[in-house]
């Protein structure tokens, strides 16, 4: 989960660039997301993690599943809701919220 946080964090730290005329900030965002698709790993406290990014719907939502060794996997879905980018996280802990 701190794979996560420390990839999104970094992802809103980064200067939007060039968005198209007329595009919100939170649709240059997910296009940002979007541009993640593929798999990624990384060394986490001695084990592997894996994020696999997949844009779905017909480019209408990004599909962020993670698993650690030792941890039960997770999935986050990103879309955009009007001129908000949200996301609904389905948690090891059995809650799914949604920012």
């Amino acid at each position: 989960m701190k794979t996560t946080a420390f990839l999104i964090g970094s992802l809103l730290w980064m200067p939007l660039g060039a968005a198209a005329e007329g595009s919100t900030p939170a649709a240059a965002m997910f296009a940002r997301i979007k541009s993640l698709a593929g798999q990624w790993e990384a060394q986490v406290n001695g084990g592997k993690a894996e994020i696999t990014y997949e844009v779905i719907a017909g480019g209408s939502a990004v599909m962020e599943r993670e698993s650690a060794e030792g941890m039960p996997p997770m999935l986050t879905v990103y879309y955009l809701d009007g001129n908000r980018l949200l996301l609904t996280h389905y948690c090891m802990a059995g809650n799914q919220p949604r920012m």
